[in-house]
């Protein structure tokens, strides 16, 4: 787990937003882990332009 994942807390708030797939092939990446992955880049791409 990195700092910059979401919290058990933070899921609960928002996973009823994310309805599980009905269609389609299943997915290879659950919902929470393409949020930590776009949480991680933002916070990385922030402190990249603080630097400068």
């Amino acid at each position: 787990m990195y700092p910059s994942d979401i919290s058990d807390k933070e899921w609960k708030t928002i996973e009823p937003y994310f309805e599980p797939k009905k269609t389609g092939r299943p997915r290879k990446y659950s919902i929470r882990t393409i949020i930590n992955a776009i949480r991680g880049n933002v916070q990385k791409s922030i402190r990249v332009k603080l630097r400068k």
